[in-house]
């Protein structure tokens, strides 16, 4: 019993992150593996579940008695129930693996639409701040600090596009933007590099 909750829980929540993520993307797929499963859960809740069950045979009742011989005497139909259910668990659980893979592909992609939207802004911005640096030679706090917020902004709104190297040079950058004795040096070298990252377009 608890086996067949456990399946039919797992349906569930998969069923509910498929239909949340791409719904659009495969539909069909997901209609017929969501019919396939309700059917294994009938049969293995029925048979399962079938020893709890009192009957009351009448005169003539020839079905309800050839069915409780067959559940009780056949061992090749209980093997099939019972593979019949553990299909359906391992069912289960590649739809909910499928949709979060799903939903993760979605969020990139995304993310690259908004990346590449908003990509030439932030590289002007951080060109920016390099200028301010070297050419008006401003090295105010205030300064470091719009440096430090657009960072946390773009690692944060297009984290799953980066690689780790890109994503090692902001956590190099935002260390030396916390520090009370700055490398200007560094900073202009890491603006360099997130400059020209954001300067490529994802496909």
């Amino acid at each position: 019993m608890s086996y067949s909750l456990l399946s039919f829980f797992l349906a569930l929540c998969a069923a509910s992150k498929a239909a949340d993520a791409a719904s659009f993307l495969f539909s069909d797929c997901r209609t017929f593996a969501s019919i396939s499963l309700e059917l294994l859960y009938c049969i293995s809740f029925i048979f399962l579940t079938y020893h709890a069950i009192i009957f009351q045979k009448k005169g003539g009742d020839f079905i309800i008695g050839w069915l409780i011989k067959l559940n009780t005497t056949n061992e090749y139909f209980s093997l099939i129930v019972s593979l019949s259910g553990i299909f359906g668990f391992i069912l289960s659980v590649w739809l909910l693996i499928k949709s979060n893979s799903i939903n993760k592909t979605l969020k990139i992609i995304s993310q690259k639409e908004d990346y590449n939207k908003n990509r030439n802004l932030f590289a002007d911005r951080f060109s920016g701040f390099k200028d301010s640096i070297l050419q008006d030679n401003d090295h105010s706090s205030r300064l470091f600090h719009s440096i430090l917020e657009d960072v946390y902004r773009v690692e944060k709104e297009f984290h799953s596009i980066f690689s780790i190297h890109d994503k090692w040079t902001f956590l190099l950058i935002k260390h030396e933007l916390k520090k009370d004795s700055r490398n200007i040096q560094k900073i202009c070298t890491y603006l360099d590099y997130v400059t020209a990252r954001l300067r490529i377009k994802e496909d």
